[in-house]
């Protein structure tokens, strides 16, 4: 969500050309507003800050010309108060100024407390109260270091804060959002995401902050630990800062990837030992596209593996009671740090239950948790809505439920026809693009299938909402006609998928149901059934495996691009959907 990005440098630098540089590679995360904070050569304390994207706040900046040793800016994804100028960070205090990344679920309190000593607030945000409450406790005589190891006893929710004092003392501590840090040749860096500092790494390596710790990056461009002891890992591909390329979004480069995720995925799990023998009873833990990817993964766990599989959202399972006594838990995130699996997976953990994190980011809180990692090994995915990831995460899911059916020479002969079927998808674009233009303009469409189609519509349907804001639902093929056939008119657009399986028959009939009410249908379909679909008009054929495990692959990457180019065709903001952010780290 927020970015954060801070330097202590010997070198002076231009601030405003560092830090709007350096949160443009945070951009992906999702943000409404920015700001920075520096101190100039001749010691004077300089705050910007602008709703809006980065280009506002270059405007904003636009006259001043300085050098600063000292630095910190941020990216914010609004939760307590709008999107404007005075709820943007940094915030600002008599003694320092903040920048914070999460949610301080106490703030009202804190800030009555605040208010009785005659603290004056000037937005709306839970996070202003952290820059007072560092000037409150200096007034009473407490070091910068006590503050911040009070933090983490006064403050209740997750947080990243970083404070830039006047003397050029950057100190920052995180608990449950992450931080990293790197020594570069003439200082020290901070960030929210490595990538966006990975280039300033003199030797090579990042250290990514644990809960508690606390550092200091000291006024003569040194850091100190204050609490914890570092420990620094080598940079790897996925810390590097992409490229688009020759594609004019990163959102179409890595769909196009993704033949090349899963050549790189079969090497990597071909050679995996995983560790865990096959569980009674699973659960899976996810939200949004991880969500579906687990519900996707049911239909395999349960049908192939006999294995029996619960699917919750993450968000509501700690409000859940236990009903099946569980042996093992999955949680699956693109980034690691989404708040609410990490909170579902601390009542998993008091129950003795064995856990899987299926992560990109392996050094993220979720990986720390975890009794095994299986990453997916994607790179980095800029693009908000998820494409590479979401493939990724179906391919670890189905190396699970093999590996424990004892076929991995099955995995492999699947993972070596997946990417032929992919390319075949990839080459059908401009006939989806055409199908977009069709139907860009339309603000209702729906999704409907059966069995592992169902899990593919709420995907589809979700990246359709994300990227274009079209008001797309998706339903299971037989509960049209229980309430949501009413919206059908000659205004929407249903589009079904089918698969080459024992319900196809059964999902036609259910197209026809629409096609009665004069609604429009675009039938997703095996190549082999396009002369079986009487009074459908529009078609998107489709590629199909003899092996009925691949089936949700293809139609899962083609309602990708039908959702990019109905985006592109309305001219949607397509990497940074409006009011999104890739890594939710507030519950």
């Amino acid at each position: 969500m927020c970015g954060i990005i801070g330097f202590s440098t010997k070198t002076a630098k231009d601030p405003v050309a560092v830090i709007t540089q350096h949160l443009a590679y945070l951009e992906y995360r999702g943000y409404d507003s920015t700001g920075m904070a520096f101190v100039d050569i001749n010691g004077q304390m300089r705050v910007a800050k602008k709703a809006g994207n980065i280009t506002a706040l270059k405007a904003a900046t636009a006259d001043i010309h300085t050098q600063a040793h000292f630095g910190i800016g941020h990216t914010r994804w609004a939760t307590h108060g709008e999107p404007n100028d005075v709820n943007a960070h940094p915030h600002i205090g008599d003694e320092a100024v903040i920048i914070h990344n999460g949610v301080i679920e106490n703030h009202e309190e804190l800030k009555k407390q605040l208010r009785a000593e005659g603290f004056v607030f000037q937005s709306e945000t839970d996070s202003e109260l952290i820059a007072h409450t560092i000037t409150q406790g200096i007034r009473q005589g407490s070091s910068r270091e006590q503050i911040f190891k009070n933090f983490h006893a006064t403050l209740k929710g997750i947080f990243s804060i970083v404070a830039l004092f006047h003397d050029g003392e950057i100190i920052a501590t995180r608990f449950k959002t992450p931080l990293v840090f790197c020594v570069s040749q003439d200082g020290v860096w901070l960030a929210s995401d490595a990538l966006a500092i990975a280039q300033h790494a003199a030797d090579g390596t990042v250290c990514f902050l644990k809960d508690g710790d606390i550092i200091s990056f000291t006024p003569d461009h040194t850091y100190h630990m204050i609490q914890g002891t570092p420990q620094f890992t080598p940079i790897e591909k996925r810390h590097q800062v992409p490229s688009k390329g020759h594609f004019a979004h990163f959102m179409l480069k890595e769909i196009y990837e993704q033949a090349e995720v899963v050549q790189n995925l079969k090497t990597f799990l071909e050679n995996y030992d995983f560790p865990l023998d096959r569980p009674k009873k699973l659960l899976i833990l996810g939200c949004g596209t991880s969500y579906y990817a687990g519900l996707i993964a049911s239909y395999w766990l349960q049908e192939h593996a006999s294995i029996l599989t619960d699917v919750c959202i993450a968000s509501e399972f700690r409000y859940q009671r236990f009903t099946r006594d569980y042996d093992m838990c999955i949680c699956i995130s693109q980034s690691g740090e989404t708040a609410d699996v990490i909170a579902a997976l601390e009542t998993i953990q008091k129950q003795n239950i064995k856990t899987i994190g299926i992560l990109n980011v392996i050094e993220s809180t979720l990986g720390q948790m975890v009794d095994v990692v299986l990453p997916i090994c994607v790179g980095p995915e800029i693009g908000v809505a998820s494409t590479k990831a979401l493939l990724g995460q179906l391919v670890c899911l189905l190396f699970v439920t093999l590996n424990w059916t004892g076929e991995r020479q099955r995995f492999s002969t699947l993972m070596s026809e997946l990417p032929a079927i992919i390319q075949s998808i990839l080459d059908t674009a401009p006939t989806i693009e055409q199908l977009a233009k069709q139907f860009y303009q339309l603000e209702s469409i729906f999704f409907i299938g059966r069995h592992q189609m169902y899990p593919v519509c709420l995907e589809g349907a979700l990246k359709l909402k994300e990227l274009s804001y079209i008001n797309a639902n998706a339903y299971p093929a037989g509960e049209l006609k229980h309430g949501p056939i009413a919206l059908i008119d000659d205004k929407t657009l249903t589009v079904v998928l089918i698969a080459d399986d024992h319900v196809s028959e059964k999902t036609l009939s259910n197209s026809q149901e629409v096609l009665a009410r004069k609604g429009q249908v675009l039938c997703c379909h095996p190549r082999r059934l396009q002369s079986g679909l009487p009074g459908i008009s529009s078609h998107l054929s489709i590629p199909s495996s003899k092996d009925k495990l691949l089936s949700p692959f293809a139609p899962i990457i083609a309602l990708q691009l039908f959702a990019y180019y109905i985006a592109l065709a309305r001219g949607c903001s397509i990497d940074q959907p409006r009011n999104l952010a890739k890594s939710v780290t507030v519950e």
